[in-house]
């Protein structure tokens, strides 16, 4: 039992730390506990499949077939040749009409224009495209988890003041109470500071309740439980080298249609190949030889072609212009893009500054309201003004704390927000 005590003892700190996590450690939870994650391993695989199957077209390409056939006719010896053969004892029996044979074609590229090539160059482009949409959608996700950490921040600095504020209302309800006892106040001021404090307390159970539910959906997001957000001040002035993912999605789109144009190029070039053929059956090479005898012969060709297929040229100038449209089309999406991200920066740096005017201005208007909150609980105790009047005070200084919460929670989503539209990484 003191083994197993010991061993809860140390290993409890360790629990407690797990349990608290920076918003950038979210960001990396979230983005490997994502289903889409494994969409890198599907892309590569199949770039891998495809490059594959790309490269063995480089190896002999082999057919076999197997035909048998009967002829309405077939060349025949003339009259007057058979009858002299005949004369001379020799029997010609002629072609049969009947033919068969068992074949193989085999089929090797020497060149081919550099369309394998080109392919490749395809396939992999391809890959990249899609693997950079991905990290397009895996960006998005960090403002997600932004979101959903900045509200549990609010949360929970709204916890901290209504428990501040049930403090302050607890102490008055003392006050009162012994106020009470001494015949200064009325039962129904004590009762009205009872209420204020259940008040207090129900709001407490309702924010809570509130960041249960985010907690969950967060960790619902990073897969794993936390009890505890932090921020680092220093992380929100460390920007790091890295670019938005839309930017080298707009990159990697440009260099697919490089590749398709090399692709294009080639397919209108020659190709060069060797080829055999061998079948066993009947008829022959030897037709003369078929012509005595009607026995299956093995034959055989081997030889180098030539191909070039001109009709690729009907639509070569069509296709090269369709990829310089789409070429355009991806520099528009790009200008979009920038543009957007132009106005989004210019609209968070509005956004940053008009917070740190305001939180520049709570900290005075927070110690004011706490001033004339203590000086309401002075007047009450001299019965200058009621209960009433210092509930009001109390309500105006808690809300006044609670403005502050909103904007230093608030100043800080937007310095994040303005990193991830300028594609920094938080440190």
């Amino acid at each position: 039992m003191k083994k197993l005590l010991s061993a809860l003892l140390l290993a409890f700190p360790v629990a407690v730390m797990a349990q608290s996590a920076s918003i950038e450690q979210c960001q990396q939870w979230a983005q490997e506990n994502y289903p889409l994650t494994q969409r890198y391993d599907i892309i590569r695989q199949t770039e891998g499949f495809t490059l594959n199957n790309i490269a063995k077209g480089w190896l002999p390409q082999i057919g076999v077939s197997a035909q048998g056939s009967y002829q309405s006719a077939v060349p025949e010896y003339p009259g007057v040749l058979s009858n002299m053969l005949s004369q001379m004892g020799t029997e010609m029996k002629g072609i049969s009409p009947l033919q068969y044979k068992a074949a193989i074609d085999v089929q090797q590229t020497i060149y081919d224009g550099g369309a394998m090539d080109a392919q490749r160059g395809v396939a992999k482009a391809s890959s990249i495209v899609q693997e950079a949409g991905a990290d397009v959608q895996m960006y998005a996700l960090r403002e997600r988890v932004n979101d959903l950490c900045f509200a549990i921040l609010l949360l929970d600095q709204r916890l901290k003041l209504n428990e501040e504020l049930q403090r302050t209302i607890s102490a008055n309800h003392q006050r009162l109470a012994a106020m009470l006892e001494g015949g200064v106040a009325m039962q129904a001021d004590v009762d009205a500071m009872s209420a204020e404090l259940a008040t207090a307390r129900q709001q407490h159970t309702d924010i809570e309740a509130q960041r249960k539910a985010f907690a969950k959906v967060l960790s619902l997001f990073i897969g794993k439980d936390i009890t505890e957000i932090t921020v680092s001040p220093a992380s929100l002035n460390q920007p790091a080298e890295v670019s938005r993912p839309e930017l080298r999605l707009f990159d990697s789109q440009l260099s697919l249609t490089d590749a398709k144009d090399r692709a294009l190029r080639a397919s209108v070039l020659p190709r060069i190949g060797a080829f055999a053929q061998g079948y066993y059956g009947y008829l022959g090479m030897n037709m003369f030889r078929d012509m005595m005898q009607r026995t299956p012969t093995l034959n055989g060709i081997i030889g180098i072609k030539a191909s070039w297929n001109l009709s690729a040229l009907y639509t070569h100038k069509n296709d090269r212009a369709k990829l310089d449209l789409e070429r355009q089309a991806i520099h528009n999406d790009r200008d979009v893009f920038l543009f957007n991200q132009q106005l989004q920066s210019s609209q968070e740096d509005s956004n940053i500054r008009r917070y740190r005017q305001l939180i520049s201005e709570d900290d005075n208007i927070c110690q004011l309201r706490h001033n004339v909150r203590e000086a309401a609980e002075a007047k009450l105790e001299a019965g200058i003004i009621d209960v009433n009047a210092l509930i009001l005070e109390i309500s105006r200084e808690n809300q006044a704390n609670i403005n502050k919460a909103i904007h230093e929670t608030e100043l800080m989503q937007h310095q994040y927000k303005l990193q991830n539209i300028k594609g920094y990484e938080t440190k």
